[in-house]
């Protein structure tokens, strides 16, 4: 006979599944009698009728628009999925009495069922923020409510079935090997984390990165193949950074390992249940690197997002660069000095650039934009100036002058080519991306789709944001729409390249 944990999370499955399957497929109801009643109201407003008819009528039309509204945010709700309904269990007792709440990805609240949605349902916070046979309090519904956690468990479900059970008395798991199906793991509590070349997974907490759950163990320890789900890992401060208000700047500060990464993810799952805009190409997640890239593209879907834009920013960039100056070559050599990459990373350059376009008028187009940029890299005067407004002089004149001279000679070859001479074979710096479309919205304004409208994200989220450099990123932020809704995940102990002008997180912020 399995452990009495086990039984009671089969039954409660059991129950579940089965009052799931005896529901009826949602209807929503025709929304096509109220748009026409909406028209109806709106040609009664506008034949000018008189003042008490206008009242009645602009009530009448607040109704059904609230009614038309309430039937279309149905329609888009999340479905409960029959095969992994909810990964996590709580057990509360509140004034004598017990209930069960189990927490998933939508919500269903039916025959005795309760099934709530981690992102939307007040109640989730209770899992988020309390441990079992801790008191809680949480004002829900407009009133303040309080009790015991009597048992928080983690699971995970696929196809119907329950394959794990984690809960403080111990870690159960699945096992065709033993008389009961049930093997009891000696219980090591998780942590969230992840990255680049790294799944999200539960890590023992004394061990080294060797140690994984379910990975390169002998014994009973390697029939434990399946992980709790990665919400259900989340912690009360990662899961008080993950439901912020959605404006605004969010700076998620963390080692290697403490799941920045996947606080990030969580965090535009939560932004697009209130807000279906926000999973679509108007969200954008810049990484560093075609890894990352890839591990959050394996992650996104698994959250319900299906329509975010992933990308590397040098990949982002380039593609920019080519809309916005078509005129440009279309190649990038590797060849620059380092004292070049470092002073083109860094953010006197944006000084530089912004001091030249206030000086220097000009008209709102590519060219000018190509003539600030190639001025503001070879100007030493400029550069100097810009090097002596930050706080302590970043580089010496020297290194100025041997910049200056290094892109004069690249800016000869590429000039020659512009006019004419199709045998040059001029290219840029890869850290010229960026500096150029600096330059376009300092001249010309908003980047722009290729339809010519201002590119406005309304959520964009930088993972890694230490090996970006600050004028990389003061692009992305002149991409935001008006909320200036932004995530920076980073750890100014890790870079990947050395010289990217990131300092600090006071000096980057700053």
């Amino acid at each position: 006979m399995p452990d009495p944990i086990v039984v009671e999370e089969l039954e409660l499955l059991e129950k579940v599944s089965r009052r799931i399957a005896e529901m009826d497929e949602p209807v929503t109801a025709n929304e096509a009698p109220i748009v026409e009643e909406l028209k109806s109201i709106r040609e009664q407003l506008l034949d000018g009728s008189e003042a008490k008819d206008t009242l009645a009528l602009t009530q009448q039309w607040h109704r059904q628009s609230a009614l038309l509204a309430q039937l279309r945010s149905a329609r888009g709700a999340p479905q409960i999925d029959p095969g992994s309904p909810y990964f996590a269990h709580l057990r509360l007792e509140e004034n004598d009495q017990i209930r069960d709440v189990c927490v998933g990805r939508a919500t269903c609240i039916d025959g005795g069922v309760r099934v709530v949605d981690w992102r939307n349902a007040p109640i989730s916070r209770i899992y988020y923020r309390y441990q079992q046979g801790e008191d809680f309090e949480e004002k829900l519904a407009d009133r303040v409510r309080t009790g015991v956690v009597v048992a928080r468990r983690t699971l995970n479900i696929s196809d119907g079935v329950l394959h794990r059970v984690e809960a403080p008395e111990g870690i159960f798991a699945l096992d065709e090997t033993r008389p009961d199906g049930w093997t009891r793991i000696e219980r090591e509590p998780p942590r969230l984390a992840g990255g680049e070349s790294s799944a999200v997974r539960a890590h023992e907490l004394d061990e080294g990165a060797a140690s994984r759950l379910g990975a390169d163990r002998a014994g009973p320890r390697r029939l434990d193949k399946r992980l709790p789900e990665i919400t259900g890992l989340i912690d009360p401060e990662q899961f008080g950074l993950i439901t912020r208000p959605s404006a605004g700047f969010l700076a998620i500060r963390g080692t290697a390992g403490s799941g920045k990464t996947t606080v990030a993810l969580h965090r535009i799952a939560y932004l697009a249940y209130a807000d279906a805009r926000i999973d679509s190409e108007e969200t954008l997640v810049a990484v560093f690197s075609p890894a990352l890239r890839n591990f959050v593209s394996h992650v996104l879907p698994s959250l319900g997002l299906g329509q975010v834009r992933i990308s590397t920013f040098s990949e982002w960039a380039v593609q920019q660069r080519r809309r916005h100056f078509p005129q440009l070559p279309r190649g990038a050599r590797d060849d620059a000095p380092v004292i070049v990459q470092r002073i083109k990373l860094h953010p006197l350059l944006d000084t530089a650039l912004r001091n030249h376009v206030a000086r220097e008028p000009g008209p709102r187009n590519s060219t000018q934009a190509i003539d600030d940029w190639a001025s503001a890299i070879t100007n030493l005067a400029l550069l100097e100036e810009a090097n002596q407004a930050e706080t302590e002089p970043a580089f010496s004149s020297e290194q100025l002058r041997r910049f200056v001279e290094w892109n004069q000679r690249r800016n000869e070859e590429l000039f020659a080519r512009l006019d004419g001479d199709a045998h040059n074979r001029a290219e840029l710096d890869p850290e010229d991306d960026a500096l150029l479309l600096r330059a376009w919205q300092l001249r010309a304004g908003p980047l722009r789709l290729r339809g010519k409208r201002p590119i406005r994200y309304r959520h964009i989220a930088i993972d890694e944001v230490q090996d970006f450099s600050p004028i990389e990123v003061r692009v992305l932020l002149d991409c935001l729409d008006r909320n200036r809704s932004i995530t920076l995940a980073g750890d100014t102990q890790q870079h990947v390249i050395e010289n990217s002008g990131f300092t600090s997180w006071s000096g980057f912020l700053s």
